[in-house]
């Protein structure tokens, strides 16, 4: 095994997985790569269940959307640099990136792109319904991902 890429995203993000990345990275002598995700389903989400039920008023300003993306960034890249020092402290090699979009095709794409051996992405705790629509992201990269995928249960 040559490159583990870890897959986060805004909505999964599990020490669990994180350690499980490092310690395969570590025992292995191989690279680590972390993604985390900014993931556009869940702002766009967000955004209409608080114009629904009213308490936004009209449409959400582009402005505020924005300022929830970078918020969400910046704690994205808090989370990599995280991970960076514990594979550091560790002797594993990492890079990590952010990126927007739907979690399924970003996290497919990274690791195709980057031609990994394996994909860790985790499955966020959710209620019913919500729980439905995650899965199915999580079964999309399981069906077109060209590597071994690991789904962490958080």
């Amino acid at each position: 095994m040559e490159r583990i890429l870890l897959v986060l995203s805004t909505s999964r993000q599990s020490d669990k997985a994180i350690d499980m990345a490092l310690s395969m990275a570590e025992e292995q002598e191989t690279e680590l790569m972390a993604l985390f995700i900014l993931d556009s389903k869940v702002t766009d989400t967000v955004f209409d269940h608080l114009t629904d039920v009213g308490f936004m008023g009209e449409r959400p300003s582009s402005e505020l959307k924005a300022t929830i993306v970078k918020e969400q960034r910046d704690r994205g890249l808090v989370k990599l640099k995280e991970i960076e020092r514990l594979a550091e402290d560790r002797g594993v090699f990492c890079q990590s990136w952010v990126v927007q979009g739907d979690f399924g095709r970003e996290s497919v794409k990274m690791a195709a792109a980057h031609q990994v051996d394996l994909l860790i992405v985790c499955r966020a705790r959710c209620p019913g319904l919500s729980r439905f629509f995650f899965d199915q992201e999580i079964e999309e990269v399981i069906r077109w991902a060209d590597c071994e995928v690991r789904v962490v249960e958080e």
